[in-house]
């Protein structure tokens, strides 16, 4: 990991979910004005953030899922932003967990793609709330497949406190790509979707080397195709390989150089390939990610031992859809429907991590 001793750690020695720290919590200081919000081990909500410093003024690079987490990261960078308020606040996509915190940041510009800046409207934090407290009521009272889903549905959520959560509404959109001016020094923003969802946005910092990825990259954690197509995914890694960066923030787990953007790559490729054979053979989106995720080749590659390998079944379902056409657009219910087939894969993977969402 990066870290220099003006880095600002919470000391923490256990993640959100209860298990030990691959990497300490906390601000990074990654250089020249840039730093990260480290938060381990990648799992659900344990997401990064970033902030970068020009002179008078910085931009903050996602939030975190809920206000007290939010909270905790923004007075860890106040001694920053006191003298270099937050102008701009970027969301790289859609997903709650890395915008959710926004009401604290009233004050910034908030920038997203367009295609992000739509989809965010469709997401409701009290629906999240909702579905918590359904699932650990069943999770606790029903049994069979029922008890199996839900303790995993509730365990997403159950370490965090959605009160005065708020979806993220931008004040300025673009499409492709645009540049902002942060106290004197510029950060491209690079719009990678549809990918992970629908509007991704890779942010590079030209000055310093240094790209916060949003959740084009997980490292140590699996990554999950909501919108897709998947080679929109890979086209988009090789494209942030081009950039003059040797640095990488990932939306979920440790910071890495090339080898991390690459292992998503192959990540990817090997994903793609898998069900694109599967699919040929008739076998449906369930029964392939069963096969894939519970399969020898699998159990004896690294993937296996990535947080949350059960997110493949989401990726499948995706996929088949593209494959036959339909598109990546999942309806709410479709993705409670899909997330109750992750979750019952999920307990037949008792040995993943986080355990305590593998181990009713």
């Amino acid at each position: 990991m990066y870290r220099s001793e003006a880095s600002k750690l919470t000391g923490r020695k256990r993640s959100r979910f209860g298990e030990a720290t691959d990497f300490d919590e906390g601000l990074y200081d990654l250089g020249n004005g840039v730093h990260a919000w480290m938060v381990p081990n990648g799992s659900w909500g344990e997401n990064n953030s970033g902030l970068v410093v020009g002179d008078g003024g910085s931009l903050l690079l996602d939030t975190q899922w809920d206000v007290p987490c939010t909270a905790e990261m923004l007075d860890a960078m106040r001694p920053l932003t006191r003298e270099a308020p937050i102008k701009h606040l970027v969301i790289t996509h859609a997903d709650g967990d890395h915008s959710w915190g926004c009401a604290l940041v009233r004050e910034a510009e908030v920038v997203m793609s367009a295609a992000a800046d739509s989809e965010s409207r469709e997401l409701k934090p009290a629906s999240m709330t909702l579905m918590s407290g359904v699932t650990g009521a069943l999770a606790r009272a029903g049994w069979g497949n029922v008890k199996k889903a839900c303790h995993y549905l509730h365990g997403m959520t159950a370490p965090y406190d959605f009160k005065g959560a708020v979806a993220a509404s931008a004040t300025t959109t673009f499409q492709k790509r645009t540049t902002i001016e942060v106290g004197g020094r510029e950060i491209h923003l690079i719009e990678a979707g549809p990918a992970h969802t629908r509007g991704d946005v890779i942010v590079h910092i030209p000055d310093t080397g240094v790209v916060f990825c949003g959740d084009i990259v997980f490292n140590g954690s699996t990554p999950v195709l909501w919108a897709g197509p998947l080679e929109n995914w890979v086209s988009s890694l090789t494209k942030m390989l081009e950039l003059d960066a040797e640095t990488f923030v990932p939306g979920h787990g440790p910071i890495c150089g090339r080898e991390g953007v690459l292992k998503m790559k192959e990540y990817w490729e090997y994903i793609g390939r898998e069900l694109r054979k599967y699919h040929e053979a008739g076998i449906s989106a369930r029964d392939a990610a069963y096969d894939i995720a519970l399969g020898q080749e699998f159990a004896e590659s690294e993937y296996a031992r990535w947080d949350s390998p059960e997110r493949i079944m989401t990726s499948a379902h995706v996929t088949y859809r593209h494959l036959e056409g339909k598109g990546g657009h999942l309806k709410p219910a479709e993705k409670v429907l899909i997330l109750w087939k992750q979750g019952l894969l999920a307990s037949d993977m008792p040995g993943a991590v986080p355990a305590s969402m593998h181990r009713p």
